[in-house]
């Protein structure tokens, strides 16, 4: 018999948690420092205008990652570099930092942001990218 005294323990095997529609605004680097197993996380329809570097550190590979219809002006992509679907529509996003630590997604979502065109050319530069899916509509 194993008892536990620290409740956090047991989050190490949540694999799905759905946050939207919460009012968050943002999002701290200790938030999923427990959740090394978190594969999908929903956080869109928030109010996230703030996404510190080291949110996602002690996280494994996410098949898919949310952050739609929140309060974003810019991402730092180094953040999310272990991500395969990455929604970030509908937000605020103007410059667009280099998509090369993204380069192992394969769907990157972008629609209705305020991306700026010389913005978009700088992203990609001479780099080598594989996504299947990459959507700049309405940026």
């Amino acid at each position: 018999m194993v008892i536990l005294k620290d409740e956090t323990l047991l989050l190490i095997y949540l694999f799905i948690l759905d946050l939207h529609s919460n009012k968050v605004k943002e999002i701290k680097d200790f938030y999923f420092k427990d959740l090394v197993s978190l594969n999908n996380l929903n956080i869109d329809n928030n109010l996230i205008n703030i996404i510190e570097i080291d949110s996602f550190k002690n996280c494994g590979i996410m098949s898919e990652l949310d952050f739609s219809n929140n309060e974003l002006e810019e991402i730092n992509s180094n953040i999310f570099e272990k991500i395969d679907v990455f929604f970030i529509d509908q937000n605020k996003i103007k410059p667009l930092t280099s998509l090369s630590s993204l380069k192992k997604s394969s769907y990157l979502d972008f629609y209705f942001n305020q991306i700026q065109k010389e913005y978009r050319i700088m992203s990609f530069g001479n780099e080598t990218l594989s996504f299947e899916t990459l959507n700049l509509n309405n940026s």
